[in-house]
């Protein structure tokens, strides 16, 4: 509670308090637009920073996509994503598309491509940039658990 060391370290040289959100001044209104939290973003490898929540809040439109979690590093030059289909969607592709014996443990290809293709387009829709874009995703079936 008093600790001056800490309370000097939570305001700027000029006395604002630093909250940990990321804004974006709108100088012709007057006002500010709460983008992200410092902590939500992450930095690829051309150094461009990337919110993944924002980016999940997009691609979890797909029909494909139950959950799915974005992420990146330093030694990637465009997000990854691990996504957890919706059952009943990769039923009906796999019967629409005639992929007998769909393992849910080892998706077929054709299955991996569509999934990928589906967050390409809904991201060119977006207009998200190329690193915001997954260049690789696993398919996973079993559901994220809150621990």
């Amino acid at each position: 509670m008093n600790n001056p060391e800490e309370t000097r370290a939570a305001f700027t040289e000029d006395g604002f308090f630093r909250t940990g959100d990321i804004v974006e001044l709108r100088t012709a209104q007057y006002d500010i637009r709460v983008v992200d939290r410092k902590k939500s973003f992450f930095k690829l490898s051309q150094r461009q920073f990337v919110s993944p929540e924002s980016l999940q809040n997009i691609y979890i439109q797909s029909s494909f996509v139950e959950q799915i979690y974005i992420h990146g590093d330093l030694q990637s030059d465009q997000v990854s994503a691990v996504v957890v289909p919706n059952q009943k969607y990769a039923q009906a592709f796999a019967l629409e598309h005639q992929l007998t014996n769909f393992d849910m443990n080892n998706p077929h290809e054709k299955f991996v491509d569509a999934v990928l293709e589906d967050l390409r387009l809904i991201g060119e829709k977006e207009s998200l940039r190329k690193h915001e874009i997954p260049s690789r995703i696993i398919i996973d079936f079993e559901p994220f658990t809150p621990q």
